[in-house]
């Protein structure tokens, strides 16, 4: 029975990723308060367990609830014009956050009340449905939302560098050092993949703007897909750079 009652906690509190891996312990059976020493010595070893789970867990509590204040703080830098939906949705979002973090503050001062291993196990079980179920959905629509305007400024950007290149290589065209055919290949690579993540970005806030965590996971995969071409492009710009660079008898 003891080691029944022992692997059930273990196998519980190891599915538990996000609290790390609490002590393996061994839980007690008292049936009396009338106990050998043999026993009571096995009772204040339960107690020094509990303390380390208790120690253990709240860490963990600490360290989800800085995670949520690292979010909110990514989600504060993003600015939007007054009463658009994205600021609405910002505002939400935030809000969210701020139930995210009470939530787990309030988990961790019900777990300073507890004394058992068995409290402390259906304490982890609880946090662990919440975030299956509730936090999980929604922090991933945050983290969507984050990165699909990281991505239109980093998208912004390589679209600028791509316009000087262009500008640049006109130059050189016209001053009849290089020819049309030169960098044909390359430009119009880059060309389409710019074209490809600026529909990648415009599906990708569609999905997240229309309000449903459902749609978060095409637009994570999207606004990935977007930053795999974005460093795909980075790539062509230096591809590019060395044929110009080699036409012109430069590095040689």
């Amino acid at each position: 029975m003891k080691d029944l009652r022992k692997n059930s906690f273990i196998s519980t509190l190891a599915a538990i990723i996000f609290l790390g891996s609490l002590p393996v312990v061994a839980t007690a059976e008292i049936t009396t308060p009338e106990v050998a020493p043999e026993a009571a010595a096995e009772m204040t070893e339960e107690a020094a367990k509990v303390l380390q789970a208790k120690d253990d867990m709240t860490k963990a509590l600490n360290i989800a609830a800085e995670r949520v204040d690292a979010r909110k703080s990514e989600l504060e830098k993003l600015s939007f014009p007054e009463a658009s939906r994205e600021a609405e949705l910002k505002a939400s979002l935030l809000q969210e956050l701020d139930g995210y973090k009470a939530y787990y503050l309030r988990k961790r001062e019900a777990l300073a009340s507890l004394t058992s291993l068995e409290e402390i196990k259906a304490l982890a079980q609880e946090i662990k449905t919440y975030r299956e179920e509730i936090y999980a959905p929604e922090g991933q629509r945050i983290v969507a939302f984050i990165s699909l305007y990281a991505n239109e400024s980093d998208l912004g950007v390589t679209k600028e560098r791509f316009e000087k290149i262009k500008t640049d290589l006109d130059n050189l065209k016209g001053l009849g050092l290089i020819d049309e055919t030169v960098t044909l290949d390359e430009v119009s690579l880059i060309d389409g993949l710019l074209q490809e993540s600026a529909n990648s970005q415009n599906e990708a806030r569609e999905l997240i703007l229309g309000g449903s965590s459902n749609d978060s996971a095409r637009a994570n995969g999207l606004i990935q897909e977007t930053m795999a071409r974005i460093k795909t492009t980075y790539d062509l710009y230096l591809s590019l750079s060395g044929t110009v660079n080699s036409k012109l008898g430069i590095g040689k």
